[in-house]
């Protein structure tokens, strides 16, 4: 959903990452700041599944690998986006 907002309204994305990540720090707290919780929230490298790897090597779906991305709950990531959204014109459809 976050996405499809951003999406139509690409200087809202910052905003809605920080709005979600608030979320998850007060969930956090609320259950003993769990650490796994405490590292979303943060920022912590999230796993992605190497589809794209998989199709080059021509290896099966159950032999795909992991890689880590960035995730967009860093405040590192939440600047870019931010300097990214006040540079370009919303997406519009043609």
């Amino acid at each position: 959903m976050l996405a499809a907002l951003a999406d139509l309204h690409p200087t809202l994305e910052p905003a809605l990452w920080r709005a979600v990540r608030q979320v998850l720090l007060e969930r956090s707290a609320a259950h003993g700041e769990p650490a796994p919780l405490r590292a979303l929230a943060a920022g912590a490298p999230l796993p992605a599944k190497a589809n794209l790897l998989t199709r080059w090597g021509r290896k099966a779906d159950r032999e795909s690998g992991y890689v880590r991305i960035g995730s967009p709950l860093g405040s590192a990531l939440l600047s870019e986006a931010a300097r990214e959204a006040a540079a370009t014109r919303p997406w519009s459809p043609a």
